[in-house]
């Protein structure tokens, strides 16, 4: 009830004198009006003076206290403080009366009243809170790593073949055959094992190699990668100058 209804309300509603349960019912349904949440308890208690003037004693005044620097006591006098305080507490109560013989409530004892009402007419889930059983690794398959080896080793070689065949159709050089011409080729001067060449011959010119000059020769069979209209330039420019 205290975290739905603030102090100044209750104290409004305890405050004016109404019967117990009709102040009961007013505090919940202030609870319920700021939202009810969680189950709402309210318990209201009246004392009034029975005329008889006696009252529970007091004796806290006689307890000893302990000061900072004395030793903490012990068992025993731990033990017997309890005792004694218990024995008070019996003489405060008075003479207790038989469970079996019904005693009537005088006129003026205090009364109580306790009313309990559910926030939600909607029941809790009891699993709510629990954690839901986490589900067990699958097997696994001793094997499976080969196929997925193989399948990934299948498609890089086919990926690098796709590039290396992409920059052989787009380039060009120029060489000499093995009569030693001047020859155009397709690709890159390089040849793998088992005698696979990246390169074609496309164009053999009337050009010895011997019969350029030492440094144009070198220059002109460095092998160097050039673009089709590079290549084919220079190869022209060596046979014109060759017919003349």
């Amino acid at each position: 009830l205290s975290g739905m209804v603030s102090d100044a309300d209750m104290e409004q509603i305890v405050g004016s004198g109404g019967r117990l349960e009709s102040t009961a019912t007013a505090l919940i349904g202030a609870a319920n009006d700021n939202g009810g949440r969680d189950n709402i308890t309210a318990v209201l208690f009246r004392v009034e003076d029975d005329g008889t003037g006696e009252g529970r004693r007091s004796d806290t005044e006689s307890y000893d206290t302990i000061a900072g620097d004395q030793a903490a006591p012990s068992t025993e006098q731990i033990d017997a403080e309890r005792q004694r305080i218990a024995e008070l507490d019996t003489q405060a109560r008075g003479p207790s009366t038989p469970a079996a013989a019904p005693v009537p409530a005088p006129t003026g004892a205090a009364t109580a009243v306790r009313i309990s009402q559910r926030a939600s007419p909607v029941p809790r889930d009891p699993t709510s809170g629990m954690q839901p059983p986490r589900p067990r690794p699958a097997p696994r398959r001793r094997g499976r790593w080969l196929p997925r080896v193989i399948v990934g080793g299948v498609l890089t070689v086919a990926i690098a073949g796709g590039v290396l065949y992409a920059v052989t159709r787009s380039v060009w050089f120029v060489g000499t055959n093995n009569q030693g011409f001047v020859t155009l080729y397709r690709g890159l001067p390089y040849e793998l094992p088992l005698g696979v060449r990246l390169y074609q011959q496309r164009y053999v010119s009337g050009v010895p190699a011997l019969s350029l000059a030492p440094k144009r020769r070198k220059r002109v069979l460095d092998h160097q990668l050039r673009s089709h209209g590079d290549a084919v330039d220079l190869v022209r420019s060596l046979d014109t100058a060759g017919s003349s």
